[in-house]
């Protein structure tokens, strides 16, 4: 009996000492906490999140339990804005981070994960998910210039390298797929970026604020940029966006200072087209309503022959343009299409044009010439209406009907040449003051060009 009762006191103070043990290293955990961490109680009272931190320490130590209970998260702005954190570690017991919770970090050069933890892991200081195909979060503190990501990256996440103020250049492998919004946003010091021939989205805000970045290439498998992707890049001056992108955010090119663009046609309205000097079009069956008004600069555009209709006041005010080729795919230009164009010296309009609008190059000051195709058998009204330099027309036998003010105070006309007969020309009907206050021009008939 002595022996059993020995033996049951052997096992109770062994029970006691583990546990004593247990405690001991939980404890131990806790009392190597950075002070200055708040916890915030979650998941019905299991576990706890850090949400904010209010101390001084640069290296953080974030512990595996508080109060008996595991930490398991980085909660919602948890540490963002921070400037003086200079490395964080986190414990096996993570099992998210919020997208916000490391955001504009400026000084973090290190991140540091107990390489037990089942959900993240650390490569050179940055953050990664387990199986590596996510870049969680870029150590924006570092003092590199330069970052290649790793080839089993296939996804970049929000704010991963948001206000990463040292980095200029950057190298996106081809297993990349997607970049995720705010990624680079406010990066200010990014001057180019190497993407992922394989990438087919573009998040919203990914680069905005990036006021070092001065041209952007998109792959041709990219098929959706989001909405205020580049906003603010105010350095960016060239810009290809490929004919696959369908799909474009709202002010996705809004604050920049494009003056060279290559794009569709469809995409046209979302640029920024104040500093536009540039332009070429490489698809496309329109361009839209007011697509181009307003680029004070542009003095060269490129159609391509997909396009069959130029839209109203598609190029209106733009009045730097001395030349312009309307490709022999377009049928219809819309109302004011080339208002106040006033640099624009000479029009040949394709025989494929069967509908051309109102005051389609009125206030055209510099226009000397025009040459209307036999597609045409209306000029509509006010077509060249103050076009004060229009010193030669050539009309054709197709038209029937010449509207209102069509060459009013067309001063320096000296001649029309109309392609049919004379009496073919009396028989055409002339709206009210179609030639009022233009030049003494003279009239050649039946010209054969």
């Amino acid at each position: 009996m002595r022996k059993k009762l020995i033996t049951l006191l052997s096992i109770f103070s062994m029970v006691l000492l583990f546990a004593g043990a247990c405690s001991s290293s939980s404890s131990g955990e806790e009392e190597k906490a950075s002070i200055g961490l708040v916890y915030t109680i979650s998941n019905n009272d299991t576990e706890y999140s850090v949400t904010d931190y209010n101390g001084t320490a640069t290296d953080v130590y974030i512990p595996s339990s508080y109060s008996g209970k595991p930490v398991t998260s980085l909660g919602e702005n948890a540490f963002r804005h921070s400037s003086i954190i200079t490395s964080i570690n986190l414990p096996k017991t993570i099992k998210s981070i919020d997208e916000t919770a490391l955001s504009d970090c400026s000084a973090l050069a290190n991140i540091i994960v107990d390489s037990a933890n089942p959900n993240y892991k650390t490569i050179d200081g940055n953050l990664y998910s387990k199986d590596g195909k996510i870049l969680v979060k870029y150590a924006t503190g570092k003092t590199n210039t330069e970052f290649t990501v790793p080839n089993h990256v296939e996804s970049i996440g929000k704010y991963a390298f948001d206000t990463c103020i040292n980095l200029t250049n950057l190298v996106i492998p081809n297993n990349v797929t997607e970049i995720d919004s705010f990624a680079f946003e406010n990066s200010a010091s990014l001057k180019s970026v190497d993407f992922s021939n394989n990438l087919t989205r573009i998040g919203s805000y990914t680069f905005s604020k990036c006021i070092a970045l001065e041209s952007i290439e998109i792959p041709n498998s990219v098929t959706e940029l989001g909405s205020y992707t580049f906003y603010g890049c105010k350095s960016l001056k060239t810009v290809v966006i490929p004919d696959s992108v369908t799909s474009m955010g709202y002010a996705a090119f809004d604050g920049c200072e494009i003056e060279k663009a290559t794009l569709p046609s469809s995409v046209l309205r979302n640029i920024n087209t104040r500093y536009l000097k540039e332009v070429i079009i490489t698809s496309g069956d329109c361009i839209d309503y007011e697509a181009l008004r307003k680029a004070e600069y542009l003095v060269s555009v490129v159609i391509p022959n997909s396009v069959t209709s130029i839209g109203i006041g598609a190029f209106d005010g733009c009045k730097s343009l001395a030349s312009i080729v309307i490709p022999n795919s377009v049928t219809s230009i819309g109302d004011n299409a080339f208002f106040g164009c006033a640099s624009l010296k000479s029009v040949v309009i394709p025989n494929s044009v069967t509908e051309m609008g109102t005051w389609v190059f009125s206030n055209c000051y510099s226009l000397e010439s025009v040459v209307l195709g036999n597609g045409l058998t209306t000029i509509s009204e006010g077509a060249f209406y103050l076009c004060k330099s229009l010193k030669t027309i050539v009309i054709p036998k197709t038209i029937t009907r010449i509207g209102g003010s069509v060459l009013r105070y067309c001063e320096s006309l000296t001649n029309i040449k109309y392609c049919g007969s004379s009496s073919q020309w009396k028989g055409i009907i002339k709206g009210s003051l179609w030639d009022s206050n233009a030049g003494s021009y003279t009239m050649t008939y039946n010209y054969a060009g």
